[in-house]
């Protein structure tokens, strides 16, 4: 899912409740990403797989939110394309602290544990949200 306030322009505030169709399980998400390690989970479609659209929507300097970020490659492709203003955060402790090692020298990027349900940030703080709906999927076994 891809929305930018650029193309949006109506749309002053995201009804995040929308967001997330099943109850997050922070435990579940620990436990997967401690027995993975650092082998990365993608999403469905790689960051090159959208560079045309998201080039097309959004400013270099455009501040991005990646919703439930895991451990895939997507914002450090983004970040190496020019976006550097790329914000992530997902609900598992674990994976932000593997992220946030692994992303080290990317200075303008940054990792937080945060349920997307619960958002620190007013509606207007970012132009663009990212997020997968895999996720969910992955949780429940799909």
């Amino acid at each position: 899912f891809f929305q930018s306030r650029r193309r949006h322009t109506s749309q002053r505030s995201v009804s995040w409740a929308r967001i997330c169709v099943q109850e997050p399980d922070p435990e579940y998400w620990d436990e997967r990403y401690k027995k993975q390690g650092y082998a990365m989970f993608d999403w469905l479609e790689s960051y090159t797989a959208l560079k045309s659209l998201i080039r097309g929507l959004l400013k270099k300097d455009g501040k991005t939110l990646v919703l439930g970020c895991g451990n895939a490659k997507f914002s450090e492709a983004m970040y190496d394309d020019g976006f550097e203003n790329i914000d992530n955060i997902d609900i598992s402790p674990v994976v932000i602290e593997q992220m946030t090692e692994r992303n080290k020298d990317r200075k303008k990027m940054s990792y937080q544990v945060m349920d997307v349900r619960k958002l620190a940030y007013p509606a207007d703080t970012y132009d663009c949200l990212l997020y997968t709906s895999d996720a969910a999927d992955e949780q429940r076994g799909v």
